[in-house]
């Protein structure tokens, strides 16, 4: 009987050793993912400031509309600047107050690069227009370089139509 005890013991113990031990390498790994993040949110921060320096360095122009937006009652809320630094992505927004009369439901955005010319070089965008708004963050694929961002809506006289905004 003090044998069987004995090796109930020694299981029990074995148990609880190995159900401690997982949870400290759990705790290990969370600390190694919050110093990661943390890590990253630095980058970040550093590469934000980068931009906003940039940008100083740019002077800034107004970006000028085409008359369909006089038409549509639109007006783009993002971006704002002819030539700009962004990081990584950008967010493209705008509004249109006489969305009702638009054949279409989605903005189209072309983004493309100038720096790589071939046909991967050029990403499409369809935001979503609902209730006369439209947002949505794009990415730069091809990393860092100089892009163009052509931003069309729909037209109002036919369908499958876009006019540059």
């Amino acid at each position: 009987m003090d044998v069987k005890k004995l090796l109930a013991i020694a299981a029990l113990s074995l148990v609880l050793t190995s159900a401690c031990s997982n949870g400290s390498k759990t705790q290990m790994s969370d600390k190694k993912e919050t110093i990661k993040v943390s890590t990253e949110n630095t980058d970040l921060a550093k590469y934000d400031k980068l931009v906003k320096e940039k940008n100083i360095e740019l002077k800034l122009e107004p970006l000028e509309l085409t008359n369909y937006k006089d038409k549509i009652g639109a007006t783009l809320t993002n971006p704002k600047y002819k030539k700009f630094a962004v990081n990584k992505e950008l967010t493209i927004s705008g509004v249109i107050e006489k969305e009702d009369q638009l054949k279409e439901r989605y903005a189209w955005v072309k983004v493309s690069s100038l720096d790589i010319i071939d046909s991967n070089s050029v990403q499409d965008y369809y935001i979503p227009i609902e209730n006369g708004t439209f947002k949505e963050d794009i990415h730069f694929y091809n990393g860092k370089g100089n892009y163009s961002i052509r931003v069309m809506l729909p037209a109002t006289d036919r369908n499958n139509y876009y006019y540059d905004l």
